[in-house]
């Protein structure tokens, strides 16, 4: 952690802290209700990259991380009752993120009960009257 958060080690928390390795769409239970899958996706972070499916009392949240597209987010997305899925940009290219455009082509693929879109940049929210799926926002603090 100190390496992605220089300083980081020497902060006192009020709460536990605990790193584990976890394989590709290995299931890992976390607690006794808790399963954590981990699937790889394409994004240069320095480590592998993973979006991350939550199963818990028969509801599953999927999250893609920060990717570009990969056939891999069609089976994280599969069944979820909500995938929160990384749409950067609206229409163009750029390396390791996620257009709407690609998001839309892809959407019948996408099997899941709810989607929202999120990490999205100036380009998208410029677009966002032409976007026919729920954008998260940050909330006002």
């Amino acid at each position: 952690m100190e390496v992605l958060f220089p300083g980081s080690a020497h902060v006192e928390r009020g709460f536990e802290l605990r790193f584990m390795e976890v394989a590709d769409r290995v299931p890992t239970r976390l607690g006794p209700a808790l399963t954590l899958t981990a699937y790889a996706v394409d994004h240069a972070s320095g480590a592998p990259a993973h979006g991350l499916r939550l199963a818990c009392d028969g509801k599953v949240i999927a999250y893609s991380g920060d990717p570009a597209w990969t056939e891999t987010l069609v089976a994280l997305a599969n069944e979820a009752d909500l995938f929160i899925c990384e749409s950067y940009v609206y229409d163009r290219a750029v390396r390791y993120h996620l257009s709407y455009a690609t998001l839309a082509q892809q959407r019948h693929r996408l099997r899941c009960r709810r989607l929202i879109l999120t990490h999205p940049g100036a380009d998208m929210l410029q677009h966002r009257s032409e976007i026919d799926v729920e954008i998260a926002e940050d909330a006002e603090r």
